[in-house]
């Protein structure tokens, strides 16, 4: 089936919901913040939020999906976050458009009649901040000692549509946008993430591995920081520095490209983790900025 790689629009929100939502359901860690909720609701309530997320933040936030042209059906969703006063890139094709006012009051509308003081609906955020905040601390240091960098912020397939080069479409054409503006790109991806973003240059720079058991899982959750175009001496210098945290384990390396690592892109949780922190997954779908 032919894919292809198309700027986002808010219009797209009830299909990019559905790809994004049905894809993170197949992540246990992911399932567990949301209790007894079931994936049509939260299905439901995305759709609601996503036009204006869509538009807030536009000078920094840039979007691709993936179109399976047989079927019209939106398979893939990526995000990408470029450093603040980037003169080097614009990439303005993947900018959403500006909203006029009375969409912005209607989106904004849509946002606040699925959340609750500015939180989603069923969502465990005791779980989600009780780990997502280390998380945020690691990946931060690193932008702030090596950057700039652009973010691949949020990659995501339809679980019908994995293990077919959907991320990798994405991910090769926003790579071509940073190649040119002499960027670097970081990434924190799952572990069955992590040999996509190697085999298109990246280089892993730590893992950060925590035990939420006692919210129900049977494995530990895993964030994998990956990076591209940044100096192997400066990784190194860098990770001298980074010390194990309270309650994380953390593995820190330098990997050549070609080192094989985990089992191919399952896409599924590239959606949930394979382009953002633990916490980022969720404050997309949420976020007001």
């Amino acid at each position: 089936m032919p894919y292809q790689v198309h700027p986002v629009t808010p219009s797209d929100a009830p299909r990019l919901a559905n790809t994004m939502i049905s894809a993170f359901y197949t992540d246990q860690h992911w399932r567990l913040l949301w209790g007894s909720k079931h994936l049509p609701e939260i299905i439901n309530d995305c759709t609601a939020r996503l036009p204006w997320n869509l538009i807030t933040s536009r000078s920094v936030k840039r979007h691709l999906k993936v179109v399976d042209t047989d079927t019209g059906e939106i398979v893939g969703y990526s995000r990408y976050i470029l450093p603040e006063n980037c003169e080097e890139m614009q990439w303005l094709e993947a900018q959403v458009r500006e909203p006029s006012a009375e969409e912005r009051v209607a989106f904004e509308e849509s946002w606040r009649s699925v959340t609750e003081n500015g939180r989603m609906r069923g969502l465990n955020y005791n779980h989600l901040e009780e780990f997502g905040p280390e998380l945020e601390r690691v990946e931060g240091g690193i932008m702030k000692e090596g950057g700039p960098y652009v973010s691949v912020d949020y990659m995501t397939t339809h679980p019908s549509h994995q293990r077919k080069g959907v991320a990798s479409l994405m991910l090769e054409e926003a790579l071509r946008k940073i190649d040119e503006a002499g960027l670097k790109a970081i990434v924190m991806s799952h572990p069955a993430g992590r040999k996509m973003y190697e085999d298109h240059g990246f280089e892993h720079i730590q893992t950060v591995t925590q035990d939420d058991s006692k919210y129900g899982s049977t494995e530990p959750f895993a964030g994998v920081l990956l990076q591209a175009d940044l100096a192997p001496e400066e990784q190194a210098g860098y990770m001298k520095n980074e010390e194990k945290s309270s309650g994380l384990e953390v593995e820190n390396d330098v990997e050549s490209p070609a080192e094989e690592s985990e089992d191919i892109l399952r896409e599924a949780t590239n959606s949930a983790a394979g382009g953002s922190s633990f916490i980022d997954y969720f404050l997309f779908v949420q976020d007001k900025s």
